[in-house]
């Protein structure tokens, strides 16, 4: 298979597809030429970034006063880019030629499919070939916002020039440890397929706030360079307080947006940059949404936390109900005490009797509200250890399953082993008849006394 999309296709199509079932005993995947790919990935990354750099600069002395017109210098960067471009594109094809060589040796252990993928190499050389062409200094203008606008197919091969990013894609598959040699053999016994998207997860997993900040670096990069490009040319009564003719102002916007925030000090003005502004408001959301999301991962408490939380919630309330209950039976022995000195014909004891009572039962009001907040406490720690226990049963109840469908192969090696074992010892009942033949004609021989051996052994 050849060199795959700039997706998240790179996944199935950069690790070799299961087609016969699991790996058979002892045998390892082909993985020698995996380290030249590697080799020449990074090389890719290294021109394609290069590439950008080389393209972003031109772009800028493009725009320069005066503007676009034709610079020797601008036409030295636009070589330089070229130069750069011939070199990725012949990096891709030597690339995909050892892929190929790598898939012919998986081929024949009857491991991939027999795909070319010479579709994705041409996209994959097209999607690299784009970068501003010297001699290519056409504009078109037009207006919007009160304003003019000046848009030149160099600003727009500029930005087309970012597709080369998804480079960066497969360094990172290849440098991850979720995507390692190890991986790879386990991932063929447990006949699962494990690419980038399996290694992307696996990092938001262990590393959510981490990932999630990497994410939103990168994008603010990759969208504010095209609003800066497109953005830089407008001029008018709709142009926005802070201009987005630097690349610092596009990066603002651009946090802004994804924010949601908008202070109303920048803003698109032109249709190329209302687009780009719109791409940022959709990844914006994603980025919120992933982060709200691991926030709430980072601040669910495990087994143990919970069980220690719940302890350390229960200790003030028992203490509490502990004090309300000295407090009931202080106010109930007062309460009996006088109903004694009434008895004894003491003064006031009918106003201290019902003094007494509405005490003693204020008090049990409260040690009541005390004991059900801890009974209600007391269930949430129940149910969160009837859950744990459900899911340890779960677990056990999935491996018993696991474990029947294996049932069935080893019943029927032991029938083979019964059969064959059925078969020996029938075996060994004819060599027994046999034996009792032959010891019953020799003895018939010597008790009649008129054959010898012989007779005997020609009976059989």
């Amino acid at each position: 298979m050849g060199p795959e999309p700039p997706s998240s296709s790179f996944v199935e199509a950069e690790q070799p597809t299961r087609v016969q079932g699991r790996r058979r005993e002892g045998e390892v995947p082909v993985s020698s030429g995996w380290y030249p790919i590697k080799i020449l990935d990074s090389l890719a990354a290294g021109l394609a970034a290069l590439s950008l750099a080389v393209a972003y600069y031109e772009s800028n002395d493009f725009y320069a006063e005066p503007r676009n017109e034709v610079k020797l210098a601008t036409e030295y960067l636009r070589d330089f880019v070229m130069l750069l471009t011939f070199a990725l594109e012949a990096t891709i094809l030597f690339r995909w030629r050892l892929y190929q060589k790598l898939r012919l040796a998986n081929r024949k252990q009857g491991r991939i499919s027999t795909k070319s993928g010479l579709f994705w190499l041409a996209v994959e050389l097209i999607a690299c070939g784009l970068f501003p062409y010297p001699q290519v200094n056409s504009s078109f203008e037009g207006e919007m916002l009160a304003g003019t606008y000046t848009y030149s197919w160099n600003a727009v091969l500029v930005v087309l020039t970012l597709s080369r990013t998804y480079l960066f894609m497969r360094v990172f598959g290849h440098y991850s440890r979720w995507i390692s040699r190890q991986t790879r053999i386990m991932s063929t016994n447990l006949n699962l397929n494990i690419g980038i998207s399996f290694a992307l997860r696996a990092e938001f997993k262990q590393r959510p706030l981490a990932t999630i900040a990497l994410l939103t670096l990168c994008t603010v990069l990759l969208l504010s360079l095209p609003l800066h490009v497109y953005e830089r040319t407008y001029s008018g009564l709709g142009q926005c307080a802070v201009s987005l003719q630097l690349l610092s102002n596009a990066m603002w916007s651009m946090i802004i947006t994804m924010t949601t925030v908008g202070y109303g000090d920048t803003y698109p003005s032109t249709h190329l940059g209302r687009i780009v502004a719109t791409a940022s408001c959709l990844f914006g959301t994603l980025l919120t949404s992933l982060m709200v999301l691991s926030l709430t991962l980072k601040s669910t408490l495990s087994a143990q936390e919970l069980k220690a939380y719940s302890r350390i919630k229960r200790g003030p309330t028992q203490a509490r109900i502990r004090a309300e209950a000295a407090d009931i039976i202080k106010e109930v022995f007062r309460f009996y005490g006088v109903q004694k000195r009434e008895k004894r014909g003491t003064g006031h004891t009918l106003a201290l009797a019902f003094l007494w009572w509405t005490r003693a039962k204020r008090a049990i009001r409260r040690f009541n509200e005390k004991k059900r907040s801890l009974a209600d406490s007391t269930a949430e720690e129940i149910l969160h250890q009837l859950g744990v226990r459900v899911g340890k049963d779960l677990k056990e109840v999935k491996t018993a399953l696991e474990e029947c469908a294996q049932v069935r192969p080893r019943c029927d090696v032991l029938l083979k082993r019964a059969g064959a074992l059925h078969c020996r010892v029938k075996a060994v009942g004819e060599d027994q008849k046999r034996a009792m033949r032959l010891v019953l004609a020799l003895h018939n021989s010597i008790a009649k006394g008129n054959c010898g051996l012989s007779s005997a052994l020609s009976y059989f």
